[in-house]
Formats: C-alpha cells, structure tokens, sequence
C-alpha cells in the first residue's frame, strides 16, 4: 500500500498543480550562506548566526527561516542540520511561485521510505 498525491494533497492541505519542481535547475539565490558548512549548519549555530533580536524581519531572515523550516519540520533527516540542498526549494517558496510541491513532497517520503 503506498500514499498517493491525492492522499498527500488531502492530508496535508498542499495543492498539486503549477510547474513541477526541478532540484537541478539552476537560479539565482540572492542570499549566500558562507558559514553554513559542515561543523556550522546545526540548527541551534544556524539560528544563532542569522536570527535578529531587534528590528523588522529582513529578507535574508525570512529566507533562513523557510530553509531552516523545510530542513527541521519538513524534510526531517537524520543529520539533524541544515542542508545545502534544500536552498533551491527554500528560494521557490520565497519567490512565491506556485509548484506542485505535493508531488515532490511524497517523491521524498518515497525515497526515504
């Protein structure tokens, strides 16, 4: 028995329609994260080094938090620690591009499954 995208659309409330998500294209991210390396990207240090105590949100700040969501409560992984690779997505929810991200969600469930 495996989940399908209607079955992820209806638990989860994410809609599949728009453009597919590709990992491998190629975008600009206006944010670089020099300090994020492999003994630096816990979240607990990852936090520390990009979350304000004062002052307006900034963008770089809103952007840290998605990618920071995305690594912590949605893609939950092992490594306990903010992955590189999840900065592509980061940048689509930032932008606020429409994607069918159901169907990537549950290619991922698949994966790790």
């Amino acid at each position: 028995m495996a989940s399908t995208v209607f079955d992820v659309s209806h638990l989860l409330g994410l809609i599949p329609c728009g453009s597919l998500f590709d990992s491998t294209a190629t975008s600009s991210i206006p944010f670089s994260f020099p300090d994020l390396n492999i003994g630096n990207s816990s979240y607990s240090k990852f936090l520390a080094a990009e979350m304000k105590t004062i002052g307006d949100v900034s963008d770089r700040e809103f952007f840290s938090y998605l990618l920071y969501t995305l690594c912590k409560y949605i893609f939950c992984h092992g490594g306990k620690k903010v992955m590189t690779e999840m900065i592509p997505l980061a940048l689509r929810f930032f932008i606020g591009d429409p994607f069918d991200f159901a169907s990537y969600f549950l290619g991922h469930v698949y994966k790790v499954g």
